[in-house]
């Protein structure tokens, strides 16, 4: 009797997958992990902000006030647009039903309307990352997006939120540029723009976020006694953007999403993510949003503050549409406690 194998049996087994799905896309978001966000209200994303206009001097015993001596520090709001996101998928009901009981298919992918939520979210707080850094407060396509750290938020000069730096000077970022010119990363540079941010605002950073290549050049500078990997006050658990380092005691982030050639100084006090709260009546996607609320998405993006709606859109065929959408902005409420190093040489 001949032997018998695998191959003459094959075509009538079942195919069978691993458990898990693994992705093989990069939308670590980092820098909107560590933003915390807050709820905004009502038609944009304002906060009052109050400037130097009180003088103070020494005078005479008994002499009277004259009225050059009534100044009081000048308040001034400032005001910034709702950035709205969104990200939208269509897929067939045939195809929910069909993956919800294909046994041997990766977990995931049984529930398929809320893998694609879940993949909607993980690009949607990808590319907020993004503005994070370099949004300018419209996009390339005409409609607003954020206004970023190095898209006017903790820039030296311009306007922000409404208010010239022109006409106030305490609004205005920390910046150490060499006009154009890469230059090597050196301890004194980072001491320099440590001690403006704190002489601009009294107040030191407590975030330093990097590009890749700018945390490298940070790790390979220093020789090993300067290189502190704890800051003495226990673990501190950043995620993938970590790199365990720390300058002066603040923990040094490398985002895949940093400019290169650049280094910011944050004080984290002073930057929110604010978002608009929305209202889902009559919404049955409750399993949905609690899987996109409560998951960090297997480490494809950090877990995040930012909520996201998700959106039915109107059904015309036998097919599912939705959005997952976030209307929000940065806010840089006082932008002297930050500043960045421009000009860094990644080579």
């Amino acid at each position: 009797m001949a032997l018998e194998t695998l191959a003459a049996v094959n075509a009538a087994l079942s195919q069978t997958f691993e458990a898990d799905l693994i992705r093989q896309y990069n939308r670590l978001a980092v820098a909107a992990a560590l933003i915390l966000a807050e709820r905004g209200r009502g038609r944009n994303c304002a906060w009052d902000v109050e400037f130097s206009g009180a003088t103070a001097d020494a005078v005479a015993e008994g002499s009277d006030v004259p009225e050059s001596e009534f100044t009081t520090d000048q308040p001034v709001p400032a005001i910034l647009s709702w950035a709205t996101y969104r990200q939208s998928f269509k897929i067939s009901e045939t195809e929910i039903d069909a993956a919800a009981s294909s046994l041997g298919t990766p977990d995931v992918l049984m529930d398929m309307f809320g893998e694609r939520v879940l993949n909607a979210h993980h690009k949607l707080i990808s590319t907020i990352n993004v503005d994070i850094f370099n949004g300018v407060g419209v996009s390339p396509s005409g409609v607003p997006n954020l206004v970023g750290l190095y898209g006017g938020a903790i820039e030296p000069t311009g306007i922000y939120a409404g208010i010239s730096r022109q006409q106030f000077g305490e609004w205005a970022g920390n910046i150490l540029g060499n006009g154009g010119v890469a230059r090597p990363l050196t301890v004194d540079l980072m001491a320099q723009l440590e001690q403006n941010v704190f002489d601009a605002c009294g107040e030191p950073p407590n975030l330093i976020l990097a590009s890749s290549g700018v945390l490298r050049k940070y790790e390979n500078f220093f020789e090993s006694i300067r290189r502190v990997v704890s800051d003495g006050r226990g673990p501190m658990d950043f995620g993938a953007g970590a790199a365990n380092l720390f300058y002066k005691g603040i923990p040094v982030i490398r985002d895949r999403n940093g400019t290169r050639g650049r280094l910011a100084m944050l004080n984290t006090n002073y930057v929110r993510m604010k978002y608009l709260p929305h209202i889902n009546p009559n919404d049955a996607l409750g399993h949905a949003e609690s899987k996109l609320a409560g998951s960090s998405g297997n480490a494809i993006t950090m877990a995040t503050d930012i909520p996201a709606r998700i959106v039915l859109l109107a059904k015309t065929g036998d097919n599912v549409k939705a959005s997952v959408k976030t209307t929000i902005q940065l806010c840089v409420k006082r932008p002297n406690a930050c500043g960045y190093i421009a000009d860094i040489s990644e080579m």
